[in-house]
């Protein structure tokens, strides 16, 4: 099994994440969970997150008005590698247990999990990578954003008022430093997630 399956109300879910190891606390568990269905582009055709909105109410009591609550019901199931990639671009806190366990379910042991580096684009360019279809990237990663930065939130010093000054020579310095750090492999021009 390479993945794995939770469904469930918000809290059972992040319980159930933090129990897996992904996040450690609930709150950031949440912080993942919020990123997977926000992100849900990242996913292969085989990986789903999906949130179903219903209404829930209290007891009923004659001559007592009560309100129906909104709430929702989380259907998650998603592969190692997919947690791996969301939990590095979003800084969620994978425990040595859950890490121990996928790498060497995934054939990754001698890898460890390694921080990105906002401020140079790393983060930025991962993330961009991870919502390629085939999750491969080019030195033209971020030519359908038209100089836009796509990554609004992230601090990065190629942001300058919210126009992204990122060149394609940025672009591959940034794919090398990925490559020698082990997060991508490169293979003619293309550099590809290393697990």
């Amino acid at each position: 099994m390479d993945e794995l399956k939770f469904k469930g109300t918000e809290t059972q879910v992040c319980k159930k994440l933090v129990k897996a190891g992904i996040g450690k606390d609930e709150n950031e568990a949440k912080q993942f969970l919020n990123n997977l269905i926000r992100n849900k582009q990242i996913l292969s055709d085989s990986e789903s997150a999906n949130m179903e909105y219903y209404f829930s109410s209290g007891s009923y009591n004659p001559g007592v008005h009560y309100f129906m609550t909104p709430s929702y019901n989380y259907y998650i199931s998603v592969k190692f590698t997919t947690i791996f990639i969301i939990a590095t671009i979003f800084d969620i806190t994978l425990t040595k247990g859950f890490v121990s366990s996928a790498t060497s379910f995934l054939g990754i042991q001698k890898q460890g999990i390694v921080k990105l580096d906002e401020n140079n684009g790393e983060k930025c360019i991962a993330k961009q990578t991870a919502l390629t279809k085939n999750k491969i990237g080019t030195q033209d990663i971020l030519s359908e954003n038209n100089g836009q930065c796509c990554n609004k939130n992230f601090k990065c010093q190629f942001n300058i008022e919210g126009i992204c000054h990122c060149d394609n020579s940025n672009i591959i310095t940034i794919y090398e430093n990925l490559t020698q750090k082990g997060v991508f492999k490169k293979h003619e021009n293309k550099y590809k997630f290393n697990f």
